[in-house]
């Protein structure tokens, strides 16, 4: 078991050496921390932490933030400002920006690092690096076109809630207690194929007569009729069982309504509408789509109701756009709401408003 904090008691080896009884290494406080956090940048106190922006010319900057990368943690305490390398020819290239931790003996840290994507007619993102104690969140894409002088905002895909990257959080304390059940049955099973083993087949077959002809209870002495509680009383169980066991997760066909209320973040020149919704249930391993089906909500910003009034719920849909839901590693479900036009100039972009009312949702 690995465990701490607890105080070594020093000792030394024939040539001197320090030892130390209660020694814990980082890969293994790593592997703790990864089981307790997600991956992702830190927002809960600001969310601009790690965000990619325009300096000045060719130049992007870096905001100083937190994140939390496989159980390792890092603090950038300053803007980290890299210049984007002009695209050669006449074809686009687009890059990113990655939070990188690396594990290895000649690294061992966790630094932010520029990639430089591949010119061409239609250029894809760089790939980011997932191996050999290298772990990359993608925090933004940034597009460099052919003879451009100078980065503009429109040129910088913020990523950070995207699914290369994402939010850090507590991972939530969502308990399947599908094996425990399993094991209840089981259990039942068992005991029943015991019953019946006792029972050769003429004993059985008489009991069995005796069983179907019962029908008050004026026989309630006989073994027949107290084998035939002990039957129904079982299969009650199991029922109860199965019932509690599908309830306990979403099925699909599922459709699911839930009061929220919860952080919304816009980013993409104020064009998308980002939060999450943490679910208390599992979701069955058959489920691979959640789509939104209605909602009554108030979607505040910046002091600013874009949807709904202090006193009137909206649905979603006021709004002109899309919604995509996406089932998060973490159980939660992140809504995505993708506006035709970006928001009014009173709104500023990047910033934490708030969403709450009800959603609903079903998953296929």
């Amino acid at each position: 078991m690995i465990y701490w904090p607890f105080d070594s008691v020093v000792s030394t080896d024939g040539e001197g050496n320090e030892t130390y009884d209660r020694e814990i290494n980082s890969e293994k406080l790593r592997k703790i921390f990864k089981m307790l956090y997600t991956d992702g940048v830190v927002m809960a106190a600001n969310s601009n932490a790690l965000k990619v922006s325009v300096s000045s010319g060719m130049d992007i900057s870096v905001a100083p933030g937190p994140c939390i990368i496989q159980g390792a943690m890092g603090l950038e305490e300053n803007s980290t400002v890299f210049t984007v390398p002009a695209a050669n020819g006449n074809l686009a290239r687009i890059d990113s920006v990655v939070a990188r931790v690396n594990t290895s003996l000649s690294a061992r840290d966790i630094s932010l690092v520029y990639l430089t994507g591949t010119a061409a007619a239609s250029p894809s993102a760089p790939s980011i690096t997932r191996a050999n104690g290298v772990y990359d969140l993608r925090l933004a894409n940034i597009r460099v076109n052919a003879g451009v002088t100078s980065i503009t905002g429109s040129n910088i895909t913020d990523t950070r809630l995207g699914s290369e990257c994402g939010v850090a959080t507590a991972v939530p304390q969502v308990i399947s207690t599908n094996q425990l059940f399993t094991q209840y049955q089981a259990a039942l099973t068992e005991f029943l194929d015991y019953v019946d083993q006792c029972l050769d087949g003429t004993v059985a077959g008489r009991l069995q007569n005796e069983i179907d002809a019962i029908s008050d209870e004026t026989q309630e002495g006989t073994l027949a009729y107290q084998l035939l509680q002990v039957r129904n009383s079982f299969t009650a169980l199991q029922n109860t069982i199965n019932t509690t066991v599908n309830q306990l997760k979403f099925m699909p066909g599922t459709q699911f309504t839930t009061a929220v209320m919860v952080p919304i973040l816009i980013t993409d020149s104020k064009k998308s509408i980002y939060f999450d919704v943490p679910m208390n249930r599992v979701f069955d391993a058959s489920i691979r789509t959640c789509t939104h089906v209605d909602s009554s909500m108030r979607l505040k910003y910046n002091g600013y109701y874009i949807i709904g009034t202090a006193s009137t719920l909206k649905p979603l849909t006021s709004l002109p756009g899309t919604i995509t839901c996406t089932i998060q590693q973490n159980g939660s479900i992140r809504v995505h709401m993708a506006l035709t036009r970006a928001l009014g100039s009173d709104i500023i972009n990047g910033r934490m408003g708030l969403a709450f009312g009800d959603i609903t949702f079903k998953f296929e």
